[in-house]
């Protein structure tokens, strides 16, 4: 080659590459610098983007509806920019029994929940934890705490649950029941705020009360008796019979007794007495008076009053050696012997057929006292006018 034209080439290059270092210069100054923020990553650069959105595709970002860029897309890239890209995870969220999948930008599960206007308080459940890392297609859990009213054997007090049955709320706080017991409502049943759950202890008890039962009396006539006398052949037994109940107590209290069987531990027996049925004719004399004064007349007027075994002032057993406790229906009057003798057989008005067997300090004169085996008989009789007939 010639040197006229080497120089002549060495010139063009020259030229050439002053061109090129002058437009790269050119080119290097007019660029702008920004920070992208990329996923929480910082990365210094510098660009000749127009847009936030020429930057990321620059970068090789694929923007999803659901990401968060900031500025927006559109933004025109200025000198010492920052741009943010936060990706956006889906998360599958579920409360209440439902769930649902929400996009969010949310760095731990606190965040997220508080974006979803959720206050959580110590009570409530997250899983997982409020600090965990948000990862997309992750599940997040939240049952939230409530109160509710608590009664367990009649006492009350406010409890402080998520939702869940009566059951695994009891379980969890160690509450014990049997199948006695009665839990209102179900074990089965939710919980709900405001609900009130009742636990009845129930306890069922075996109990025996034992009563006597009172003997029959059975009346045998005796022709050879007088009219209006009785006589006691079998004094008889009482009886006595168990009732078997069962005592349902609700927290202490007895709310049933129901009786499951009566049987007789001991049976009775009847008690016999012979009555009377010969007629006797009283015997009629005339009035007199003895030197005495007394009055002797077979048959006269008298005060009566009644009197039993138990009253006061009595021994239960005659001044003539009648035990009226053994014998509570055998007809005596207790008299003053100076005017009806002891032992005399009498008709008492009213009574019946009796002996003069008993004395008493008040039975003075035309008095006398009939016996009654019970002092609802006595009481009964009362005070009275009565004709009495002297028969031996």
């Amino acid at each position: 080659m010639r040197p006229v034209q080497i120089k002549a080439t060495i010139s063009v290059l020259t030229f050439g590459l002053l061109t090129f270092a002058f437009s790269y210069i050119t080119y290097a100054a007019t660029a702008k610098t920004m920070t992208l923020v990329k996923d929480g990553e910082t990365i210094q650069m510098n660009t000749h983007a127009d847009t936030v959105a020429d930057v990321l595709q620059d970068y090789g970002i694929t923007v999803d509806k659901h990401d968060n860029v900031s500025p927006s897309l559109d933004q025109p890239i200025l000198d010492h920019m920052t741009v943010a890209w936060d990706p956006a995870s889906a998360v599958t969220f579920k409360q209440d029994g439902k769930q649902k999948t929400i996009w969010t930008t949310a760095d731990t599960v606190g965040v997220f929940l508080k974006k979803q206007d959720i206050d959580i308080n110590g009570k409530d459940i997250v899983k997982p934890g409020k600090q965990a890392k948000i990862k997309d297609g992750m599940t997040v859990a939240f049952k939230p705490s409530f109160q509710f009213k608590l009664k367990v054997a009649g006492k009350s007090k406010k409890m402080t649950a998520t939702k869940q049955t009566v059951k695994s709320f009891l379980t969890q706080k160690g509450i014990d029941w049997d199948n006695n017991d009665r839990i209102e409502p179900g074990l089965d049943h939710k919980l709900k705020p405001g609900m009130n759950v009742n636990v009845v202890r129930v306890n069922k008890v075996n109990k025996v009360k034992y009563e006597t039962v009172a003997h029959d009396v059975v009346k045998r006539p005796d022709q050879d008796m007088a009219k209006g006398n009785t006589n006691v052949i079998s004094d008889g037994q009482k009886g006595k019979k168990a009732k078997h109940y069962t005592v349902i107590k609700e927290n202490g209290k007895v709310v049933k007794r129901q009786l499951e069987k009566t049987n007789f531990v001991k049976k009775t027996k009847p008690k016999i007495v012979a009555y009377g049925t010969k007629e006797s004719q009283p015997v009629q004399v005339s009035h007199s008076k003895s030197s005495k004064g007394s009055d002797n007349s077979k048959t006269m007027y008298m005060v009566s009053t009644a009197y039993t075994a138990n009253c006061n002032g009595c021994h239960g057993t005659t001044a003539t050696g009648i035990n009226l406790e053994k014998h509570p229906n055998k007809k005596v009057i207790a008299v003053d012997p100076s005017v009806i003798p002891l032992g005399t057989k009498v008709y008492v008005e009213g009574y019946g057929y009796a002996v003069a067997g008993d004395t008493g300090n008040a039975i003075q004169g035309r008095k006398i006292d009939v016996f009654f085996s019970n002092q609802s008989k006595a009481n009964q009789w009362g005070v009275k006018r009565v004709k009495v007939k002297v028969l031996n």
